[in-house]
């Protein structure tokens, strides 16, 4: 697919959905999204983004959108503590895009998935292959279950390719890593799993919007998934480095009594087959990113958190 041709966005206005649009306004390729509120982020206010006011699980409005785009890149998604709302999104949602994109007759359907899919429990390392979620959080379940929806989509014909990234670093308002992780540190809201040496996963947003574009224009993504990260950490690593922001003391453990349940994994997620299969290799580090997001902390960036 050439990427001049228009591409439907979901999550236009979200973190990860804005960036792609940017990168693909910068290549001139047409943009239209699917908005809740025309307008609502002025700073995709460009001549080739065009907004449909709607919901994307309404199938309707879904198939309206699609109809004359050569792709569609499914970057909408939401969390939360109760079940039914999450899968609202996450699955009937992502259901309603790909009934869209295949009456459409889209060339390309890239879903943006999560790490976070994994039933990382007895694993020493992940990688595609990897069992996933069918229980637990309702992100990561619904999330997974999403992906089989794709996957299900692949196999009657559709030529899709889901991306799961890893915890995701880069400068928005939405910002998990950058903006409400830290708020909640700086706030000592946040207590550490057994020390915090707990794995988590590192990728930058531009590094990510890296592997959409590789992937959409690459015949040898379809049918196929990508984890997309640039390398391990842990929860103590990172929680330290954003406290130095701050001048907060050190996090306060879970309790024995409460940490029974939960998962505490220290094993390494895998990128070899986007390395391999598209070439992507990611080109901002971990510490370019924490540095990022620590400038807009110290009220010298573009954003202020």
């Amino acid at each position: 697919m050439a990427t001049p041709e228009r591409t439907l966005l979901t999550g236009t206005t979200g973190f990860v959905g804005s960036r792609i649009a940017r990168r693909l306004f910068e290549r001139g390729a047409p943009v239209r999204s699917i908005v809740r509120r025309a307008g609502a982020d002025p700073s995709l206010n460009h001549p080739l983004h065009e907004e449909i006011v709607g919901d994307f699980i309404d199938p309707s409005v879904a198939a309206r959108a699609a109809a004359g785009c050569a792709a569609v890149i499914h970057a909408a998604a939401t969390g939360g503590p109760d079940l039914e709302p999450v899968r609202r999104v996450n699955v009937e949602g992502t259901v309603s895009m790909l009934e869209a994109a295949k009456a459409a007759g889209a060339s390309r359907f890239i879903h943006i998935s999560t790490v976070s899919v994994y039933d990382v429990r007895g694993l020493e390392s992940v990688d595609e292959g990897s069992p996933l979620k069918i229980e637990g959080d309702p992100y990561g379940v619904t999330k997974a279950e999403g992906d089989r929806r794709v996957l299900d989509a692949t196999a009657r014909g559709l030529s899709a390719t889901i991306l799961r990234p890893s915890a995701i670093l880069g400068v928005h308002p939405t910002s998990t890593w950058a903006v409400v992780v830290p708020r909640r540190v700086r706030d000592r809201q946040m207590k550490l799993l057994r020390g915090g040496g707990n794995t988590v996963p590192f990728v930058h947003v531009e590094d990510l919007v890296d592997a959409v574009l590789l992937a959409i224009q690459n015949p040898r993504a379809v049918g196929r998934t990508y984890n997309v990260l640039a390398r391990n950490g842990t929860w103590r690593e990172y929680t330290d480095e954003v406290r130095s922001w701050f001048g907060t003391p050190p996090l306060d453990e879970i309790p024995d009594a409460e940490a029974a349940g939960m998962t505490y994994w220290t094993g390494s997620f895998r990128a070899d087959r986007i390395a391999e299969e598209l070439a992507w290799r990611p080109a901002r580090t971990y510490e370019e990113g924490m540095e990022e997001a620590a400038r807009e902390w110290r009220g010298t960036g573009s954003m202020r958190c």
